[in-house]
């Protein structure tokens, strides 16, 4: 869940370009849009979901290295995002939240090995 909102994918559509991106405004359903080039310029993917008068954007960028990543948010807001909005109906509230899907986050940690010595070797031991 991101910021609280359960974002359960109940379709996918698959998009060349921004113009592809129609969001569905009936209650509660959740899209996932997939880009058909696999290097999409600054997201790999867009979850989007209405539910009772906000939409629900979730751009969604995957990466090993974050902090070597070009700029994902502020390519998307600078170059999908103008033409984007222009989908959408002007009184809708809309709430963008950038997911980074890494392999690392908050909770990861570093687990020192466990060593039993014996006469010969030292072991491994697992918790």
């Amino acid at each position: 869940m991101a910021n609280s909102i359960g974002f359960k994918v109940d379709s996918h559509q698959f998009f060349s370009g921004v113009e592809d991106i129609n969001f569905s405004l009936s209650g509660g359903t959740c899209t996932f849009y997939l880009p058909r080039k696999w290097n999409q310029k600054s997201i790999d993917g867009l979850l989007a979901l209405y539910k009772t008068g906000m939409l629900y954007i979730a751009p969604i960028q995957i990466t090993f290295d974050k902090e070597g990543h070009s700029d994902s948010e502020g390519a998307f807001f600078s170059g999908i995002w103008p033409e984007l909005k222009s989908n959408i109906p002007n009184n809708l509230n809309v709430v963008i939240i950038f997911i980074w899907i890494t392999c690392k986050n908050g909770a990861d940690e570093e687990v020192e090995m466990k060593i039993k010595k014996l006469r010969n070797r030292d072991v491994e031991i697992n918790p």
